[in-house]
C-alpha cells in the first residue's frame, strides 16, 4: 500500500509535467515524437500504465527525502484549535518559494539520478530508444524550454499537499 502522501506527490509531480506539456500542444502517442508532439506518458496519472505511476511515486519518494535535505518536512494538518499552520514551525508559501531554485534543482537531480541508472547518456537531441537525451547533463546546462518542467513540477507541490490536507513544517 502507497502512503497518501507519496500518492498525492506522484500525482502532483506526473500531472505538472503533463499540464505543461499540454500547454505546449503536446498529446498522446505511442512513441516520443518531437517534431509531432506524441510522447507515450500524455495521459492523466491515474491512466498511466502501472510501472508508469510506480516510477512517479519512486521520485516522490525522492523528493519527499529532498525536502527533508532543505529542512521542510511534510505533516498532515488537523483539524482542532492546534493546526499546523498556527504552529511555530509552518512553512509559508513565501518561504517555500525562496527555496524554488534549489527544489528545481532537486527536482532536475531527481530525473537525472533515474536516467542515467537507466543507462541513458547525452546527446544534443534526445532518442529514447538509443538511450540519448539532451538533459542527461548539470541542471545549468538544460535548455532553458526544458528547464521549466523542473520549474513547473518545484512550483506546484506546496499547493498540491495543501490541497491534500498536508503542509510543510521546520524539520
Amino acid at each position: 500500500m502507497v502512503a497518501p502522501v507519496i500518492e498525492a506527490l506522484a500525482e502532483t509531480l506526473h500531472n505538472a509535467w503533463y499540464q505543461k506539456r499540454e500547454k505546449q500542444n503536446w498529446r498522446y502517442g505511442l512513441q516520443r515524437n518531437e517534431e509531432k508532439r506524441e510522447h507515450p506518458l500524455m495521459l492523466p496519472f491515474e491512466d498511466l500504465p502501472e510501472p508508469e505511476k510506480e516510477r512517479n511515486r519512486l521520485t516522490a519518494r525522492v523528493t519527499h527525502a529532498k525536502l527533508l535535505e532543505v529542512g521542510f518536512r511534510i505533516v498532515q494538518q488537523s483539524n482542532d484549535k492546534g493546526d499546523n499552520r498556527n504552529g511555530q514551525g509552518y512553512v509559508s508559501r513565501h518561504e517555500y518559494s525562496k527555496q524554488l531554485p534549489q527544489l528545481r534543482e532537486i527536482e532536475h537531480d531527481i530525473w537525472l539520478r533515474n536516467h542515467l541508472l537507466k543507462g541513458f547518456d547525452w546527446a544534443a537531441s534526445t532518442n529514447e530508444d538509443l538511450l540519448l537525451h539532451r538533459d542527461v547533463t548539470v541542471f545549468e546546462k538544460v535548455p532553458q524550454e526544458d528547464q521549466v518542467y523542473d520549474d513547473v513540477i518545484a512550483g506546484s507541490i506546496y499547493e498540491r499537499l495543501e490541497q491534500e490536507g498536508y503542509v510543510l513544517v521546520r524539520a
